[in-house]
């Protein structure tokens, strides 16, 4: 949740002051461009618009008979929707109706209804949880499937099966977990990496543990480059991720700056409390905070943009450490 820091004494605050604004300004300088699945995945927290939706989701779960599932069922909304829109688990289909044809509360409880007898289904089969995951994606035929040919779930039998639904045919998928699994690329039928991206969002985080702060491909790394805009070498303090979605909290804290410079465009910097920062740049100009709130891990922050010196939409996102700049790519599982 959110809150303001308030009534600081005057002195304590002056000094305060001084020392963020000293971390701050060198941000003013830069600029820059822009489970038993066997895929690695790396811890991710729920968005705000998702954890909005857990009371339903607990309710519907409980008259299904599921209450376990409760944290599938939300990584689900977070994978199909991100909580955001009307048929937050894209359940339509599962009635055989157009995509988003339900209400929120109505996609809510067909998708646990049907998720309900997927599980019941692999229970009867002696099957894994993991299976009933990939075929709320794949649809109940893919249970059939791994009981006919293993014991579990496997992404080779998820990779498998979506080969033979789509003939072959592949489309190109640039999730990042596609790209360090095959490059970037899915058959066309459903989506085989559906247990890998549900899972990511089952792990929970501790306070001192950072997550991805957005989906995408990262497009240039920590460290000395050509600059882009430039054409001159020189140090790139932070990581540009390439997309066009959310923008989240890596970690819980107090934002110090949320404002606008020709380099970074509009930004994002979090005060973690314990000699670390985190900063956001080339976010579009509808930032979601404001200094002083205190943000929790996973609240969104604002949006990808292409504000500031950028020559696309994408985040940097960047680490201080006792006020130095050190590479986030560790800190978040890359």
């Amino acid at each position: 949740m959110r809150g303001k820091v308030i009534l600081l004494p005057y002195l304590f605050f002056f000094g305060i002051t001084i020392l963020l604004a000293f971390s701050i300004v060198l941000l003013f300088t830069e600029e820059e461009s822009g489970s038993t699945s066997q895929i690695d995945v790396a811890g991710s927290s729920l968005s705000a618009q998702t954890q909005d939706h857990r009371e339903t989701v607990e309710r519907y779960a409980q008259e299904y008979g599921i209450d376990e599932h409760v944290p599938i069922l939300l990584a689900i909304i977070q994978v199909e929707s991100g909580g955001t829109g009307a048929d937050v688990m894209q359940a339509s289909e599962s009635l055989n109706l157009p995509p988003n044809s339900l209400s929120t509360e109505e996609s809510i409880e067909q998708g646990t209804k049907y998720f309900s007898e997927l599980v019941q289904s692999v229970e009867e089969k002696d099957l894994d949880i993991d299976t009933a995951i990939q075929a709320y994606n794949f649809g109940g035929a893919f249970i059939d499937y791994v009981a006919e040919h293993g014991e579990g779930y496997t992404f080779e039998l998820a990779e498998a099966f979506a080969r033979e639904q789509a003939d072959g045919n592949q489309v190109t998928y640039s999730n990042p977990l596609a790209i360090e699994e095959n490059g970037g690329c899915r058959y066309s039928y459903g989506n085989m990496f559906y247990v890998p991206l549900v899972s990511q969002f089952l792990h929970s985080p501790t306070d001192t543990e950072w997550i991805r702060p957005a989906e995408g491909i990262v497009t240039s790394p920590f460290g000395y480059r050509i600059h882009p805009i430039y054409g001159d070498r020189r140090m790139h303090t932070g990581i540009d991720i390439a997309g066009s979605g959310p923008i989240l909290a890596s970690r819980s804290g107090t934002v110090v700056a949320a404002s606008f410079n020709s380099g970074l465009g509009y930004f994002v910097q979090i005060d973690h409390g314990d000699g670390y920062q985190s900063v956001y740049g080339h976010m579009q100009p509808n930032l979601q905070v404001s200094i002083g709130d205190i943000v929790e891990q996973g609240e969104q922050l604002g949006t990808m943009g292409t504000t500031g010196t950028s020559t696309g939409v994408h985040l940097d996102f960047k680490i201080l450490k006792d006020g130095e700049y050190v590479d986030p790519a560790p800190y978040i599982g890359l």
